[in-house]
């Protein structure tokens, strides 16, 4: 039986952060505002996993049994091409290990957004204090808000005693018994890999003790309508990047949410397309400053 995987991209990542945000007026006369913000977040990573590659091509010779008996009825992999990169950096045993010792990476990212708010009646958001006039943040001022930003822009660079840089690319094996196979832990796994592909070196597949996996960068519009008495009408497109090498993507979502809002209310029906395939119906509630959501 032949297989062919076809191009391949797999990554995992465990990350906590720490940021700033600063935001500010942009342009604010009568009718019209616009608003924007960036964030700068510093990123530690606690455990991350990728492989990327052409692809595997193999195949899989089943019951295969040599006049010898060698074989003994043991499945195996003829033709075998790996040609990809994987790496890993994690903790395997954690009970007892210090904090610092969990983070196996660092790195920065960054977020940046802008709101447009088309503000027709902008007169009713405001009020006179001491002779000047205000805006009431208790109030809904706009019409329409347009809102763009970019999201998780940069990457960790997984550096720690744990992380461990494989490439198998340009290589082939003749593997015997695959399915039979166990491995306990990850040094087991990798210098099995590594014997079957450099025949029977266990470290030569290893290229580095570093990484970088990129963050799940994504490009988000908003937009939300307010139809009057207190209902509006939001469509949101969030769109996931790729990536060529080693990191993790954002799910693609189109979605449209009509919801009425009050102060001490809210309520909103999303309903979604999850990668521009799969249908999705919501519904969340908040109640003053307390909400809860079903998807």
């Amino acid at each position: 039986i032949n297989y062919n995987s076809g191009p391949l991209s797999i990554g995992a990542m465990l990350w906590g952060e720490l940021g700033v945000t600063y935001g500010h007026e942009i342009y604010n006369k009568e009718k019209n505002f616009v608003k924007g913000a960036i964030t700068i977040k510093r990123l530690y990573g606690y455990g991350s996993a990728y492989c990327y590659g052409d692809g595997l091509k193999f195949r899989v010779e089943e019951d295969t049994v040599a006049s010898n008996s060698t074989f003994n009825s043991q499945s195996v992999i003829t033709q075998l091409n790996a040609n990809v990169k994987y790496g890993h950096s994690f903790n395997e045993y954690v009970d007892g290990t210090p904090y610092d010792d969990l983070i196996n990476g660092h790195g920065w990212g960054f977020d940046i957004g802008f709101a447009y708010e088309y503000r027709p009646d902008y007169q009713k958001g405001t009020y006179e204090m001491d002779g000047k006039t205000l805006g009431n943040p208790e109030v809904n001022k706009y019409k329409l808000r347009v809102g763009a930003s970019l999201l998780d822009i940069g990457s960790i660079n997984f550096d720690g005693v744990n992380t461990k840089d494989f490439d198998i690319r340009g290589h082939s094996s003749y593997w015997i018994g695959w399915d039979t196979i166990n491995t306990t832990n990850t040094i087991d796994f990798d210098t099995t890999i590594s014997n079957y592909f450099y025949n029977n070196q266990p470290y030569a597949s290893q290229v580095s003790t570093s990484y970088s996996m990129a963050l799940p960068t994504a490009i988000s519009m908003q937009v939300d309508y307010s139809a009057g008495h207190n209902f509006y009408i939001n469509s949101t497109w969030v769109h996931g990047f790729s990536h060529s090498g080693a990191g993790v993507s954002r799910a693609s979502i189109l979605s449209l949410s009509p919801r009425y809002e009050r102060n001490w209310f809210e309520a909103s029906v999303p309903l979604s397309l999850y990668e521009y395939d799969v249908f999705r119906l919501g519904v969340a509630l908040r109640f003053a400053k307390i909400g809860r959501a079903h998807v």
